[in-house]
Parts: C-alpha cells; structure tokens; sequence
C-alpha cells in the first residue's frame, strides 16, 4: 500500500469516525432536549397555584420517572448546568429546604435555559430577531397572488372598517377574541387573510407578521427534518399595503409609523369545530401523539388543540398558531380532548422524556 493510499484511507477513517461522533452527540442532545421538556413541564406543575386534586389532566410523575429523566437531560454537553438545577430540585424537596418554591424556580430557570440551548432551532430563530427579516417573507412581486392582491387593494381604504372591507370583496370566515379577522376573496382562491381592521385598532406590527411567518417556517422544516406525516403547517407571507393616512373618528389623518401590511395564508380546508373535537377524541394513534410531542418539545404550535391545530379535511392536523415561534408548553393540556387510550400514552411519552419503548427495561434499573 503506497503513502498516499494510507493518507487516503487515515483521512476516510477520521471522517467517518467524526460523522459518527457528530451523529451520537446529535442523538444524546435530541434525547436531552425531549427529557427537559417533560421536565419543564412537572416544574411547572409543581410551581402552580392550581390545587392538584383540581387539575384531572394532571399527570403523575413518580420517583423513578424523574431519575430518568434527569438522567437522560444530563447525557449532553450541558451536563453541568443540568446538574446543577437537579441539585436544586433535590434540595427543595428535602426536609431542611426552607423555600421549596425558591429552589424549584431556580431548577425551572436552569432547565428552561438549558432546554433553548439544546434545541436546534433556538440559534437560528435569535440571529433572525437580531436582523431585519422581514424580506424573506414578504410575498414575491412575480406571484399571481401579488398580482391579485395588488388589484384588490387599489382602492386605499380597504381594510378601514368591516363596510369597505365587505364592499372590496372580502368575506369574514370568523372574527377572534382578539379582533383578527380572518376572510376569504374570490381573487385569491386557496388562501386567506388575517388582518385587523383599522377601526378595530390596534393594526398588526410588523413583528406579529413576522412571528407568524417564522413560527410556520420553524414547524415546516422540524416536519421536513423529522418526516412528520400526521401535521402540516400553512405556507404564511406578508403583504404589504399601500401607504395611505388612516382617518380616526375626528378625521384625523395619522402618519403610519411602519407601512401597513396583512398576512397572506394558504387556506388548510379545516373542518367545524365539534368535528375538530370529534377528530382529536377518535383519530388519534400512539403515532399522532409522538409527532405531536416532537413539535410541542421543540417550542412550536399549541396545546390548544381545537382552535389551534384543527383537522382538515385531508385527513391531517394544521398548526395554524405560529405566533409564538418558541416557548415552552403546559404539556397536560394535550389530554383534554383525547380518549382514555390515548391519555395513557400521552401520559407516557411526556413521562418517559418522548422514549417509551425503552421505559420498561431502563427504569428496572431504579
């Protein structure tokens, strides 16, 4: 074997060794990441002023289920940090703690932080808030729904009141608590808008459209990553609005600060609220709720179920919150809706840090 086929092979067997090593790290971080999830989320719990004998979706940990996940948090390369934050939380439950809120809170800070480091989409969501986005999600001057839009807009006081929203075309699909409207236009067909009438004031900022963006581009590359096949997510751009002054009730024309914009959605065909509830009650698998607790340990979506992943009629479940394009989520919620069954199994997964095959034979360890 010549020099420079050894040069050759060494440097094959280097890459391959440091692919391998890069993939296991990957791994044990992914576990880490899952088993602060459920961590956070019995902290959480412990930290709540609502009465556990009150809280029917509660679910119960036991000691063994948190040795384990402890475990599992502290196999990353933030050993030390999560370390430290169960020392905490032993420390608080023991007899000589005189604050065992104090202690708790201390270990939710260290496993929150901990978790936003862990989570591969955390780095990439704060370089974004630290530039101007915005760009890349505003709709593309070559689309045809540019081009309709811009003809739906020419009259400049479209979106003033319900009356000159009604008299350009638009029909109100529904109106949130919020006041955000949501409606449909011939022109556009296949999409929505959401946008807040100016007589409603507030108008949406800039930073709410782009949150909702960002929030459906996080979700759609985690289902890319992970082959998720039982959500979706709609594709979500900005447009913005002629530049016009806004007339208030004593005719007062105000400069708009930032140019006015509304968010442009694909329309996701979801199905009536009680069949939504249906849905969530009877379709639901032990496959649903592991893709379902990979978005929720990630920070994406909602436990909102109903209103905020509804069931289209093509058979899947729409994350339609985007808002929020990271937090952290009260994981009891998920069992609202669902059947015994599936309670049961969501009561595992977010038990067992995401890992229920294994359960029974690591936790014959404790």
């Amino acid at each position: 074997m010549t020099k420079n086929s050894l040069v050759r092979q060494f440097c094959l067997l280097t890459t391959l060794f440091t692919s391998t090593l890069l993939a296991n790290a990957t791994d044990y971080n992914e576990k880490a990441l899952y088993a602060l999830t459920s961590l956070g989320s019995l902290l959480e719990d412990q930290l709540s002023d609502t009465p556990k004998e009150q809280s029917e979706n509660q679910i119960q940990f036991d000691e063994a289920d948190i040795s384990l996940l402890w475990q599992r948090a502290t196999d990353s390369h933030l050993a030390s940090q999560i370390q430290q934050a169960k020392l905490y939380y032993e420390h608080a439950f023991n007899p000589s703690c005189k604050n065992r809120l104090k202690n708790l809170s201390k270990a939710k800070s260290l496993v929150e932080n901990a978790w936003a480091q862990l989570n591969p989409y955390y780095q990439p969501i704060i370089a974004k808030s630290s530039q101007n986005q915005s760009h890349r999600y505003i709709i593309e001057d070559t689309s045809w729904l540019k081009n309709n839009l811009d003809q739906i807009f020419a009259e400049n006081d479209v979106t003033q009141n319900e009356k000159t929203f009604a008299k350009a075309g638009f029909k109100i699909i529904c109106q949130r608590s919020s006041k955000m409207i949501v409606a449909k236009h011939s022109k556009i067909s296949g999409y929505l808008v959401k946008v807040y009438l100016h007589s409603d004031k507030p108008a949406q900022t800039w930073k709410w459209l782009v949150n909702r963006c960002e929030g459906a581009e996080n979700i759609r590359n985690l289902i890319k990553s992970k082959k998720i096949t039982c959500f979706t997510v709609p594709d979500k751009w900005i447009y913005p609005l002629p530049v016009y002054p806004i007339l208030h009730d004593e005719d007062e024309a105000i400069a708009m600060k930032d140019t006015p914009a509304i968010l442009i959605v694909s329309h996701m065909n979801i199905v009536d609220r009680n069949s939504c509830r249906v849905a969530w009650k009877t379709r639901i698998t032990k496959k649903h709720l592991r893709e379902l607790y990979c978005i929720l340990s990630h920070g994406f979506a909602s436990t909102y179920l109903v209103q905020n992943i509804p069931y289209t009629t093509e058979g899947k479940f729409a994350c339609l919150d985007t808002e929020y394009p990271f937090r952290q989520h009260r994981l009891e919620r998920v069992k609202h809706l669902l059947s015994d069954e599936m309670k049961a199994y969501w009561d595992l997964l977010v038990r067992t840090g995401g890992r229920p095959k294994s359960y029974t034979e690591v936790r014959s360890n404790f």
